[in-house]
């Protein structure tokens, strides 16, 4: 294998572990601003739950939003479907 060969090899699995890096960071990013959705959509329910007599809309609608999120960002529901997720190949 020739110097430059191998120098091509070596930019090849350096720019591949720099994309796994960088796709690593965004799936913990998504991570925490999911927790931190959860946890204030379970604030709002509490709120919503104690402060209000005829809460169930409000209720099911909360729930439904966090419900789509979970499906979505933790169970991959659209890659199930085929839509895949942005930037994502097979």
């Amino acid at each position: 294998m020739e110097d430059r060969e191998r120098m091509q090899l070596i930019d090849l699995v350096e720019s591949h572990w720099r994309d796994q890096e960088t796709e690593r960071q965004h799936e913990v990013r998504v991570g925490w601003w999911m927790a931190v959705f959860l946890v204030i959509g379970t604030i709002v329910e509490y709120v919503v739950g104690t402060a209000i007599d005829w809460n169930l809309p409000i209720m099911v609608a909360i729930n439904v939003a966090e419900a789509a999120a979970i499906m979505v960002y933790f169970m991959h529901l659209p890659k199930i479907f085929g839509g895949g997720h942005a930037g994502e190949e097979d």
